[in-house]
């Protein structure tokens, strides 16, 4: 990417999602393990989840 101000802009949103994960990553803590099966995936795979979010994020933009 060349344009500093998309890449800050893309960085924020990536920024946001992993933010967004982490709270939805603390509250499966608290309540145990999650049913729903993509909620299930982010609990048992946090990394994955991360990585699999980032590359949603580039994809929209």
């Amino acid at each position: 990417m060349h344009d500093p101000v998309e890449a800050a802009a893309q960085a924020a949103r990536v920024l946001a999602a992993a933010r967004a994960l982490v709270a939805a990553a603390e509250r499966l803590a608290e309540s145990g393990v999650p049913t729903d099966p993509l909620q299930r995936f982010a609990y048992e795979h946090p990394d994955e989840a991360a990585e699999d979010v980032a590359d949603w994020v580039r994809r929209r933009s």
